[in-house]
């Protein structure tokens, strides 16, 4: 029995924070959400066992009530060191938006209504691969 919780423990912590890349791995932030609702089962579970309540195991009671503490405890340190190694790993993607072809300084370009880009993504500017294939740019 005491294999088995072993062997499931590590294999969920490798599941949560093991070695990149995995094929089909979730984001850190989806990990981290698997590992906040074990957190809370695992939680729920001991303050069961430490108040008895539907839980059938053969031991006295003391006996029950500091497994319980050891697990709650216990547990809690290392989901905390399991949750720090996952976030050591993460690396944010950095999303980037569209350039802006004007500073804040000048304002929207002058063809556009309140700053949007008309269609074709041309900003009004007389720049852009839209514009030299019109023949809008001055060449030296």
């Amino acid at each position: 029995m005491h294999l088995h919780f072993l062997l499931s423990g590590l294999l969920f912590t490798w599941s949560v924070a093991g070695p990149d890349p995995g094929p089909h791995r979730p984001r850190v932030p989806a990990r981290l959400v698997v590992l906040g609702v074990a957190v809370a089962a695992h939680a729920a579970l001991a303050q069961l066992l430490y108040a008895g309540l539907a839980v059938d195991v053969p031991v006295p009671p003391d006996q029950l009530r500091a497994g319980a503490m050891v697990m709650y405890y216990g547990g809690d340190l290392a989901e905390i060191a399991l949750a720090l190694a996952l976030l050591g790993t993460w690396r944010p993607t950095v999303r980037r938006g569209p350039l802006l072809t004007h500073s804040a300084e000048e304002g929207p370009p002058a063809n556009t209504a309140g700053g949007a880009t008309p269609a074709g993504g041309e900003t009004g500017r007389g720049g852009g691969r839209a514009a030299a294939e019109r023949g809008d740019v001055l060449r030296a």
